[in-house]
């Protein structure tokens, strides 16, 4: 069988791949429709966890997450940061056949390197390995920033 994502998802065609591969990937990313402040990029704003850069201003995936049944305060409430990932976490196998799942897939791929089929099917995730690492990750440096 086929692995759900692997380096040539969504390149159909050898012409894809070739320009992806030998010309796109390593560019910088330009993301036109993106849920980060401008200002934020602009300063190169330092995020706090995954929360801060994934879900804060998301309001695609609060509407997975209302749909799934999911309370409002942890969608945009006075709920942690990390009982609203966690409450993301629980809605995405949920979303199987909407974008928000290829996305989420891929926005954990690319920057962490995690792959699989829905790595987020342990649920919830509070003290699984890969949000551990992913938590960890983006409070370095490096990968808080919004620079390459």
């Amino acid at each position: 069988m086929t692995p759900f994502m692997t380096e040539d998802f969504l390149l159909d065609t050898e012409f894809a791949r070739r320009l992806y591969h030998d010309y796109a990937k390593d560019q910088p990313i330009f993301d036109y429709h993106c849920h980060l402040p401008p200002q934020q990029i602009a300063e190169d704003y330092r995020f706090k966890n995954l929360y801060d850069i994934w879900l804060k201003g998301d309001h695609y995936k609060w509407r997975a997450m209302r749909t799934n049944g999911v309370a409002e305060r942890l969608c945009t409430g006075d709920a942690s940061d990390r009982e609203k990932f966690d409450a993301w976490a629980a809605t995405v196998p949920h979303t199987i056949g909407n974008p928000l799942y290829h996305w989420t897939h891929l926005e954990l791929r690319r920057p962490f390197g995690i792959t699989g089929n829905c790595f987020l099917r342990q649920l919830p995730m509070k003290s699984g390995t890969n949000v551990t690492n992913c938590w960890r990750r983006i409070t370095s440096p490096r990968a808080a920033s919004c620079s390459r």
